[in-house]
């Protein structure tokens, strides 16, 4: 691919991810802030339906509130989709309410709220930074970032390090894959942000160690 078509491409994908974005700014996010605005906070109280006050939660959870003015409280099942630490029951959260239709409540947690909204720009990041270094590169008319094809060859210390780093970090994530899904360890964190933070961790270290002795290697 010549320097004009990266050019090309990565305006292409940075511009698709932008597009991207900004219809989940107005599809998901508008919205939400005009309920926010016209909602009521109040405090509510997470429980269970098989579990004791204090316990972490595991059951499908649901919040009892009282809206002003109500003579009885009101429930809704709660969303635990965008949570990283498992609630207790019988702890207080904030959630919002519709002082019009006191039933349409919801939990004050931002990535909560704004989870659709979450969900559509983790898929349109990889095309925008991914549109943005293609464009940077192809500018600076460079094959990579780092240029790790000099001094980082199979025969150099940074490939051959950072392979077994590799594969010692890919161990390391199945130890805490594995100790997560069958020992649930540990426990006030749910499997999904689990999974995520270790995996990133991971990867974050092994590729950090490659650059940092391809760059060492370069220097020599």
């Amino acid at each position: 691919m010549n320097r004009a078509s990266r050019i090309a491409g990565g305006i292409c994908l940075f511009l698709g991810g932008a597009l991207i974005i900004l219809f989940g700014v107005f599809k998901f996010v508008r919205p939400v802030e005009a309920y926010v605005k016209r909602a009521r906070i109040t405090s509510a109280v997470v429980k269970g339906y098989d579990c004791k006050s204090g316990d972490y939660a595991k059951s499908p959870l649901f919040v009892e509130y009282q809206p002003e003015g109500s003579s009885e409280p009101l429930t809704f099942n709660l969303d635990v989709r965008a949570k990283v630490f498992v609630p207790r029951c019988g702890q207080t959260i904030r959630i919002y309410y519709d002082p019009d239709d006191p039933y349409d409540a919801r939990d004050s947690y931002p990535p909560t709220l704004y989870f659709s909204a979450l969900v559509l720009m983790l898929f349109a990041a990889p095309f925008f930074l991914f549109g943005l270094l293609l464009f940077i590169l192809a500018i600076l008319n460079r094959e990579s970032l780092f240029d790790l094809s000099q001094g980082a060859g199979e025969g150099g210390i940074a490939f051959t390090v950072g392979m077994r780093m590799a594969k010692v970090n890919t161990l390391v994530f199945i130890f805490l894959l594995l100790l997560k899904l069958i020992a649930d360890i540990p426990r006030q964190i749910y499997p999904a942000p689990w999974i995520i933070f270790s995996f990133i961790l991971v990867f974050v270290i092994t590729i950090s160690v490659f650059v940092i002795l391809a760059a060492l290697n370069r220097g020599k």
